[in-house]
């Protein structure tokens, strides 16, 4: 489906509401990433769907050199109209798929009705601007500007909303599971697991975090 970054691939299973929209990691396939494990209990009584961003899996490659949260959220936008994927939707996020679902529930309040972050980092933009400066920052296949993303986060007022979210943080993830993740903060309706395994838990585990996620929407 074409959208003003390029032709995006998406795919969706299942019916009933909310809709459930997968974002996945930095530089992954939504589709590939996540497992018919994970994806197949869900789908029985919610739609689930699963999209490539610009420069991932079978999608465009991005033709700007760099993009930065907007451009993804807003192509993300375009994308769930044309096809309709109707709201309400429960945004389920993956590590930068996390930052990138928090960026849209942000913006688009009224349409998410929950959001599920799986091992997503809370980074701060100085010491990444130093990490990957310049234009290392948008090197990526996505081309998406990572430092200017986590300042754009930084700045976000909390909490975005009263909706529920489930922080789930690996025990041997990219975070430090023994301090509360600073995305709590997102809603007074905000709760954090520790998961036993690394930071692709939907991966190694996927029927555990499947049932997570449906605690979430089965408390809607």
């Amino acid at each position: 489906m074409a959208t003003d970054g390029g032709e995006l691939n998406i795919k969706c299973f299942g019916e009933g509401s909310p809709t459930l929209l997968f974002e996945a990691g930095t530089d992954s396939s939504g589709i590939e990433a996540y497992p018919p494990a994970l994806v197949r209990p869900l789908a029985v009584t919610n739609r689930a769907c699963l999209y490539d961003r610009i420069g991932t899996g079978s999608s465009d490659r991005p033709t700007a050199d760099r993009r930065t949260i907007d451009d993804v959220s807003a192509d993300l936008e375009a994308l769930l109209k044309a096809t309709d994927v109707a709201p309400p939707y429960v945004l389920v996020g993956q590590s930068g798929g996390g930052n990138l679902a928090i960026w849209y529930a942000a913006h688009h309040i009224d349409d998410v009705a929950g959001l599920v972050l799986i091992d997503v980092g809370k980074d701060d933009p100085d010491e990444m601007a130093q990490e990957f400066p310049g234009k290392q920052a948008w090197g990526g296949p996505e081309h998406i500007d990572w430092v200017d993303g986590a300042r754009k986060e930084a700045d976000m007022k909390m909490p975005i909303g009263d909706l529920p979210v489930l922080v789930i943080t690996a025990d041997h993830g990219q975070g430090d599971p023994t301090k509360p993740s600073g995305w709590r903060a997102l809603s007074p309706h905000a709760r954090e697991i520790v998961m036993h395994g690394g930071h692709d838990l939907h991966q190694e585990i996927p029927e555990d975090v499947a049932r997570e996620i449906r605690s979430l929407v089965e408390s809607l």
